[in-house]
């Protein structure tokens, strides 16, 4: 399901994940929608799983290759 609002930007979470699965650090992103976010988030690759929620939602975890798996 991707959120989608007319002319509002919607605020998402990136938590970036070690080696161990532990949360190094998080971003705060505002987007126009998921698919403009998951794209955001892919520039921010650093060999690094990331999960990106939009509250309490899962949007998507991209993987240390880039690759989406959408929850």
């Amino acid at each position: 399901m991707t959120e989608k609002t007319s002319g509002v930007r919607i605020s998402y979470r990136a938590f970036f994940r070690d080696l161990q699965g532990n949360i190094e650090r998080v971003e705060n992103i505002e987007c126009d929608d998921d698919n403009d976010c998951i794209e955001r988030v892919r520039a921010f690759r650093a060999d690094r799983l990331i999960e990106l929620w939009q509250s309490s939602r899962l949007v998507a975890r991209l993987d240390r290759g880039g690759a989406n798996f959408p929850a």
